[in-house]
């Protein structure tokens, strides 16, 4: 089963619907994925309490169509800076 990269987009909208999301299929096969979310939540929350919301978001695919999901959270000032190509927020 595969899913694709606006399914991935929506789920996450719907769970944060804040956010600016960007999403990468990095296979080609929709099970891999790589993930920019952006959402004021994120202020001042731990690394790892902002991929627990995008993981939570997509626990359902993770169980069926999604096999690997790499994940970048960004606070709006973040977001910011990674849209002027700021060298603390590229994606590898």
């Amino acid at each position: 089963m595969q899913i694709s990269n606006q399914e991935i987009e929506a789920i996450v909208r719907k769970r944060l619907p804040n956010s600016e999301v960007l999403v990468q299929d990095m296979t080609g096969t929709g099970d891999h994925f790589q993930l920019v979310v952006m959402d004021p939540s994120f202020e001042g929350m731990s690394l790892v309490g902002q991929h627990r919301l995008v993981m939570g978001a997509l626990s359902e695919q993770l169980e069926e169509a999604v096999h690997a999901v790499q994940i970048k959270t960004l606070t709006p000032r973040k977001w910011q800076e990674y849209q002027n190509g700021g060298t603390n927020v590229r994606i590898s």
